[in-house]
């Protein structure tokens, strides 16, 4: 049992060594864990409750995010690397992979949007999808298949639908740059490449 949090735990995170653990609670506190002792090596004062943590896919790196915001930090330092406010509600947030060396954090809003930021902090694009009759995106799952060099990205909506997308397809539209406005229901469409079982 590992002790500590003031109050509910909303997210926990495990390092892929098996040694480290991350935790974020109501209490407004990261904390890290030595799984190896069995005790919290760290507590960071959040300023707000965290309610999702999660690692790069390289494990270089975690981010915390709470309902308006995302921070991401060092895991070898625990430094601030991105510190980022968002004015809709955060429904989730994690990383996207499209490549070996190309990592980007994605997150969803209440808003009906999906945004991408890069890892320093300075690339925003937003995809709006007002139009596209979905609903809310609830949550998400990002997997990339290193074999076949190939992102694929999962959606849960609020009216129940799950979409299975080309992730390289969605993030080069986004970095390309061009505006993506709610009227927009065809370049959206397209960009996304909803996969669909035959």
């Amino acid at each position: 049992i590992l002790g500590g949090h003031k109050d509910i735990v909303n997210a926990f995170a495990i390092h892929p060594t098996g040694k480290i653990a991350l935790s974020v609670s109501r209490d407004k506190t990261l904390r890290i864990w030595n799984l190896v002792q069995g005790r919290c090596s760290l507590t960071k004062n959040l300023g707000s409750p965290g309610e999702f943590v999660v690692w790069d896919p390289t494990a270089s790196s975690y981010l915390v995010g709470t309902s308006n915001s995302i921070q991401l930090f060092s895991t070898l330092t625990n430094e601030t690397l991105v510190d980022h406010k968002v004015r809709s509600r955060i429904n989730q947030v994690g990383f996207v992979q499209t490549a070996e060396d190309s990592i980007h954090i994605l997150y969803i809003c209440d808003n009906q949007t999906i945004n991408l930021l890069s890892t320093d902090g300075k690339v925003v694009k937003t995809l709006v999808l007002a139009t596209l009759g979905l609903g809310r995106l609830k949550s998400f799952a990002s997997f990339f298949d290193a074999v076949e060099g190939k992102s694929y990205v999962s959606f849960i909506t609020s009216n129940g639908a799950l979409l299975v997308v080309d992730g390289n397809a969605m993030v080069n539209q986004m970095l390309s740059g061009e505006s993506l406005s709610s009227e927009a229901s065809d370049l959206a469409r397209s960009t996304l490449q909803i996969i669909r079982p035959s």
